[in-house]
């Protein structure tokens, strides 16, 4: 089978929608700022990489096209046919050093990593926040992207660039900016941090600046309801759904 059957789907989760123009300029803007991250730092070699939600290993194939001196990348994705499918295009293409890893962000422990190690997650905006930040050593690299203007069920929405290093707090940020893009329906802005992460960087109980007991499994359920039905306010007998819920009315 050639790449460009691999290709030819049309749907918004096929390999064509995980190459949209804005997705592509994302993915190279993230390599190259994190390329000269590297260099700045005076790193010629990056024993692993994680790439969270890897889609169909987009980001780990440019990463390679790029030559980032990066000895081994996993990719990390629940999706196995998405995962499989990506592997199976990178073969064809002649890219090595990239391993597939069908798990849950939020359940792996990194134990792969080295010094200097790195974790990249362009999928944000999707994934639940039950571990995968929490769980990076402190010392690694982290390359973070985010967006506004999501689609329904979506996790998070980040209006700006704060919001995004507000949940994702690092000890020193390397790299910050943002991107007015537009995908095949809207125009949008997307964000993008590069740092380190902290011996002590737990993140506070808050969810979007509201503060939360526990999980913040109450604002999230709030957030994600609302949004599902345009961004409505809520009358619960959960205070914190309410406020999940009143954080989506206000256009969080």
């Amino acid at each position: 089978m050639k790449v460009q059957e691999l290709i030819s789907e049309s749907s918004s989760y096929s390999v064509t929608g995980s190459y949209t123009n804005d997705l592509v300029i994302s993915k190279l803007w993230l390599a190259h700022e994190l390329e000269q991250i590297l260099a700045d730092q005076g790193i010629d070699s990056v024993p692993v990489a994680y790439v969270l939600g890897s889609w169909y290993g987009n980001q780990s194939t440019m990463l390679r096209k790029m030559k980032l001196p990066i000895d081994l990348i996993i990719d990390v994705e629940k999706n196995r046919q998405w995962l499989k499918q990506g592997r199976h295009i990178q073969k064809l293409m002649g890219i090595q050093g990239v391993q597939p890893m069908a798990a849950d962000a939020n359940r792996i422990d990194y134990r792969k990593l080295q010094d200097p190690g790195v974790v990249i997650n362009t999928s944000t905006n999707d994934m639940s926040d039950h571990g995968w930040f929490d769980h990076i050593p402190s010392g690694t690299i982290v390359a973070l992207q985010g967006r506004d203007q999501v689609t329904p069920g979506s996790e998070h929405i980040y209006q700006t660039l704060d919001e995004l290093l507000e949940l994702y707090p690092l000890e020193k940020v390397l790299y910050k900016g943002s991107r007015h893009l537009q995908d095949p329906e809207t125009d949008y802005n997307r964000h993008m941090v590069i740092g380190i992460k902290g011996a002590e960087q737990l993140r506070e109980l808050s969810f979007l600046g509201s503060p939360c007991t526990k999980d913040c499994s109450g604002h999230r359920a709030g957030y994600k309801w609302s949004k599902d039905r345009g961004g409505v306010s809520a009358a619960s007998w959960s205070q914190s759904f309410n406020n999940g819920a009143e954080l989506a009315a206000l256009g969080k």
